[in-house]
């Protein structure tokens, strides 16, 4: 399953429930007694230990320490490091330990590094498949290659369900998330959920990206866009040439080049920032502000504006018939 995407990181599971680390699906062994054998000499300072009736064990922790790999055999214990063996016909764990195992945490259980991508994978697999079959994989992501927050989220909470329901079964907090989830993925499935891919109504007016800025909260910023663009499509790129606050600041502004790419065609220069709407060009203003009239921009502070013409946009035919983009003129994108 290696080759599939998983749609999010642990991190995204800490910020879904901040103590997922505490259903880690370990439980404990008790009841260790020494066990007499002649199959092989007692190692020096080492007794075997033995205890019944445990359950299936994966893998031994003792005091949170992973015991290793198993041994295949009991006679192998204490052979190349390996430390432990469970006989799973007869339900019994032995390994070899220096004292008493009572006095210490036993436990069995899965890797917990291992089981978080286990238990990830398995969370966007199970996203793969509410997901309607007709929307492509590949639209989950956005330009920059990353995955759209709706995905990254649902597939977290699925993950803290999995995590949570393998410790507890039928726990509230897992089910208090499952009205999330639902509501996510029909969303996605009604194409009522906008992803990165998809032209929306007002893609004409532009998305506006931060690229560089020193702090958005504290510096001079592109915040708002009106008008209509007049190409299909391109990514406007606006930098500062002249820092300064609002009447000293200067932009430039690039478009896409049918020869050189996007933002390689400069099409206007030492634009002087007004903080009232001004053109960047094809139908398209935008306007800067600050948190005060004396906030500053700064030499290379840069924004991009993602603009799609008036005849593209977002069809939703109903779950299972998504059309990403309908094209009302001829032609590929075009670049001016």
């Amino acid at each position: 399953m290696s080759q599939f995407d998983s749609y999010c990181t642990f991190d995204d599971l800490v910020d879904i429930y901040p103590n997922i680390d505490e259903f880690d699906s370990k439980s404990p062994i008790y009841g260790f007694e020494g066990f007499e054998t002649n199959q092989f000499p007692t190692q020096d300072g080492r007794e075997l230990q033995v205890s019944y009736n445990t359950g299936y064990i994966k893998s031994l922790f003792i005091d949170g320490k992973d015991w290793g790999e198993p041994a295949r055999i009991i006679s192998a214990i204490g052979e190349d490091s390996l430390k432990w063996y469970y006989n799973q016909a007869d339900d019994v764990l032995y390994f070899f330990y220096d004292g008493n195992a009572n006095d210490v945490l036993v436990e069995k259980g899965d890797n917990w590094t291992n089981l978080k991508k286990k238990i990830i994978n398995k969370a966007s697999r199970y996203f793969d498949s509410r997901v309607d079959s007709n929307i492509s994989r590949e639209q989950f992501r956005d330009k920059n290659g990353e995955f759209d927050y709706i995905v990254v989220r649902t597939t977290a909470l699925i993950a803290c369900k999995f995590l949570i329901n393998g410790y507890e079964p039928d726990s509230p907090i897992a089910e208090s998330f499952d009205e999330e989830i639902n509501f996510n993925i029909e969303l996605i499935n009604k194409g009522e959920a906008k992803l990165s891919h998809q032209a929306t109504t007002d893609s004409s007016s532009g998305i506006v990206r931060i690229i560089e800025l020193g702090s958005p909260e504290k510096s001079l910023n592109l915040v708002d866009t009106r008008g209509s663009y007049t190409g299909v499509f391109d990514l406007i790129k606006v930098i500062c040439t002249t820092p300064g606050a609002i009447g000293t600041a200067k932009v430039d502004v690039y478009t896409g080049d049918k020869t050189n790419g996007i933002k390689s065609k400069q099409s206007l220069s030492d634009q002087l920032v007004t903080g009232l709407y001004q053109s960047v060009g094809f139908g398209l203003e935008v306007r800067f502000q600050g948190a005060e009239s004396t906030t500053i921009m700064r030499l290379n502070d840069e924004w991009e504006i993602e603009v799609r013409g008036l005849g593209e946009e977002l069809q939703d035919l109903g779950a299972g018939n998504i059309r990403v983009t309908k094209m009302t003129r001829g032609g590929s994108g075009v670049y001016f």
